[in-house]
């Protein structure tokens, strides 16, 4: 039987750490209250921190996302008029080019009826024919220009140089055709000045080259017109795949902050499920001595009658639970860790302190001096005690 001195200590111990435990349930000195009724201020405010923080990161993320969606639907919309721009481009320049085969075409059939009248010009007759072979590479190298650049639209970065060297014989032959284009004039000049009349098909040869310098003209500035679309268009494109890619950033980010959002509301359900099997653990424990003949720290460990190992088991399971999720969170998000390490500390250092209650209830082993062998009955020898292996926070 124990003394009435005893007896009025053991209830002022417990006394003191329920009214422990509700003080720190019950309002802080700043007006703060804590989540749930079993889970110490210091983890509760930390994680609510934390939380209130990755809300506000998602806010932001989401808004980002958002901005990030109308600049690639912007984008979408101004590649789609630059594609179409350059389509109508290209149509434009083909078109110009059929107008001047169909121009060269008839300078060439005019050309053969102004031959005949001028076989006795040798000289002129052949700057004439020399106009025309500089007007057919003129011609060829337009076309093949044209046919690169339809190819250049596949693959338009790798060819660009490619289609400036085209560009260039076209110019080229260009700049021949004019001189030979002189040439042929000056002929006509001197054949003119010896004639007494006009001939009727020289004369329709010279509109009919000057009809052909007039397509050529269009074709050329239809073919600018063309590179410059295709310009266009490559830019605009290059917009887009930079929206595209924002888009897809700014997805990663809103998706990060949910995981984060997900983790700390994981952590606090880990934490208050320890808190809640640490309090049915001392519920428990409270009258086993009227149960269990052996000392405490024994009677903790048993599955016999006024035992505790089944709730024991609970508390350090949980235990371990609610250390991989704070380590989980360290381990993946250092910056969110850093908010909630107070909470961390508060449970390494303050969570135990209801098993100790339960193990040690008149702290005679605590008090013995030896504390290897109060950690090896009370507190990490408990877990190889039911066969478990303690996690420890990194």
């Amino acid at each position: 039987m124990l003394s009435r001195a005893a007896l009025v200590l053991l209830l002022i111990g417990i006394c003191a750490v329920d009214g422990y435990r509700r003080k720190r349930q019950e309002v802080k000195k700043h007006g703060e209250s804590v989540d749930t009724e079993g889970v110490p201020y210091e983890v509760t405010n930390a994680i609510r921190i934390a939380k209130g923080n990755a809300r506000q990161a998602l806010k932001d993320a989401e808004a980002r996302e958002n901005e990030m969606n109308d600049r690639k639907a912007t984008a979408e919309q101004a590649a789609a008029q630059k594609a179409q721009a350059e389509k109508e481009s290209d149509a434009a320049a083909k078109d110009a080019a059929a107008k001047t085969k169909e121009a060269s075409d008839q300078a060439k059939e005019k050309a053969k009826a102004a031959q005949a009248a001028l076989v006795q010009k040798a000289e002129w007759n052949d700057a004439t024919q020399e106009h025309q072979k500089a007007q057919d590479a003129l011609e060829a190298a337009t076309n093949a220009y044209n046919d690169m650049k339809e190819a250049v639209q596949a693959e338009i970065r790798r060819l660009n140089q490619e289609l400036a060297q085209k560009e260039q014989e076209m110019q080229a032959a260009s700049n021949a055709e004019k001189q030979a284009d002189q040439t042929a004039a000056e002929g006509a000049v001197a054949y003119k000045a010896a004639q007494e009349h006009e001939n009727e098909q020289v004369k329709a040869l010279t509109e009919a080259l000057q009809s052909l310098k007039e397509a050529n003209k269009v074709s050329s500035e239809k073919t600018a017109d063309a590179k410059v679309a295709a310009r266009e268009a490559e830019a605009a494109q290059s917009a887009l795949n930079d929206a595209v890619t924002a888009v897809a950033a700014a997805k990663e980010v809103v998706k990060e902050k949910k995981d984060i959002k997900s983790k700390l509301w994981d952590l606090y359900d880990r934490v208050e499920e320890f808190y809640d099997a640490s309090s049915a653990l001392t519920k428990k424990m409270r009258r086993s001595e009227d149960e269990c003949s052996d000392s405490p720290d024994k009677c903790l460990i048993s599955n016999g009658p006024g035992g505790g190992r089944t709730e024991l088991q609970k508390v350090l399971v949980g235990y371990n639970t609610m250390v991989l999720a704070f380590d989980t969170i360290k381990q993946l998000y250092l910056h969110v860790y850093a908010e909630i390490a107070v909470a961390g500390i508060e449970i390494e250092t303050n969570a135990m302190a209801q098993v100790h209650l339960s193990c040690d209830p008149y702290r005679e082993l605590e008090e013995a001096g030896d504390s290897a062998a109060f950690n090896a009955k009370c507190g990490d020898g408990l877990w190889p005690a039911l066969e478990l292996k303690k996690n420890r926070f990194f």
